[in-house]
């Protein structure tokens, strides 16, 4: 059960990246769907782009 509690919130902290770098107008990278991209891949993304701003 701990697993699927894992899973959801990571997929929840995921949903929320995807909209913050949207917000921030990224929608692709390297020509790739930020949907695409595994949750450690936005994060990286994410950071980057706070960094820069």
């Amino acid at each position: 059960m701990n697993s699927i509690k894992k899973n959801s919130m990571t997929e929840l902290r995921r949903d929320e990246l995807l909209q913050r770098l949207i917000d921030q107008g990224i929608y692709k990278v390297d020509g790739r769907q930020l949907f695409e991209l595994s949750f450690y891949e936005l994060l990286k993304i994410y950071t980057a782009s706070q960094e820069t701003a």
